[in-house]
């Protein structure tokens, strides 16, 4: 069973990483006051450990089916992958969910990759901007 967080203790946890998290967030797309107000808000959870923390939210599909998919992670990546993951895999599971996603960087698909994540697409991607 996942241990249900009070928004309280979220926040808490959330304001100790606050800043490292949105620093992981690509500042073209996302800044600090929308994860602020996704996590603020409820509409994304943040789990923490002295050493890491992972904010995700619900998504949801018009099939009816939904994910897990996390938005940004901070701290030591091992704690990530042997604390934090298991606790997101809770969560998916008492959610109903069919699976977590996250989108991030090569280096984490050989971490993740011996816990039973899998490469599931290939983005592809042409910057219309300079810079």
């Amino acid at each position: 069973m996942v241990e249900r967080l009070e928004l309280g203790d979220m926040v808490g946890d959330y304001r100790r990483w606050r800043l490292q998290l949105g620093q992981a967030l690509d500042p073209r797309y996302h800044n600090q006051e929308w994860l602020d107000w996704m996590v603020m808000g409820g509409r994304a959870m943040c789990f923490s450990t002295g050493d890491c923390a992972v904010v995700a939210e619900l998504r949801y599909y018009p099939s009816g089916a939904k994910d897990v998919f996390v938005i940004c992670a901070a701290g030591d990546p091992i704690a990530t992958r042997d604390v934090l993951a298991p606790r997101l895999e809770q969560w998916a599971k008492a959610e109903g969910c069919l699976a977590i996603m996250a989108e991030s960087r090569e280096a984490w698909i050989r971490l993740l990759s011996g816990v039973g994540w899998k490469l599931y697409k290939t983005a592809m991607r042409k910057d219309m901007c300079d810079g």
